[in-house]
């Protein structure tokens, strides 16, 4: 599970399953939750952390509110400030929804290029792969979910 502070909103990624260097995540449209947070999406939020939260003395108005709540609540949680601007591609293929081909700088934790390419087929996603990879050979497939953790760590990707 991934959670997100997006601007003024909650965000859950839910990590499916993988294939290979490929992911499957579900991101639903219902768990992009803004500001102020209701008990609904702190029940959600502690079933992602796998732990209970106390119900806030106040209400959750603002991501720094939210932040300020859960150092309290969970002591022990890593936050990750990962800090990127990225450029999103539609790469037309045949079958609808086109391929979703983004390329992301991310520059902190750490900088480093990253190249995601999101659609529902699988197969889909792998041809599209197969052709961006003859023009990157250098580059190499890295979980998302696996570099924030390697980041909660102080570890370095590369």
């Amino acid at each position: 599970m991934n959670v997100k502070l997006r601007g003024e909103a909650l965000k859950f990624k839910r990590f499916i399953a993988r294939e290979g260097p490929f992911e499957c995540c579900l991101e639903d449209e219902s768990e992009l939750i803004p500001f102020p947070l209701g008990q609904e999406a702190l029940d959600m939020l502690a079933q992602a952390l796998s732990q209970p939260l106390p119900a806030p003395d106040h209400l959750l108005t603002r991501p720094d509110m939210l932040l300020q709540y859960l150092r309290q609540a969970v002591p022990n949680l890593r936050v990750i400030t990962v800090r990127k601007e990225r450029i999103l591609h539609h790469y037309r293929t045949p079958k609808a929804p086109p391929v979703i081909v983004e390329l992301t700088e991310i520059l902190s934790p750490q900088t480093i290029s990253s190249l995601a390419i999101e659609h529902p087929l699988l197969e889909l996603v792998q041809s599209v792969h197969a052709e961006l990879m003859q023009d990157m050979p250098t580059l190499s497939a890295f979980s998302y979910l696996e570099a924030v953790r390697r980041w909660a760590h102080e570890q370095l990707l590369v």
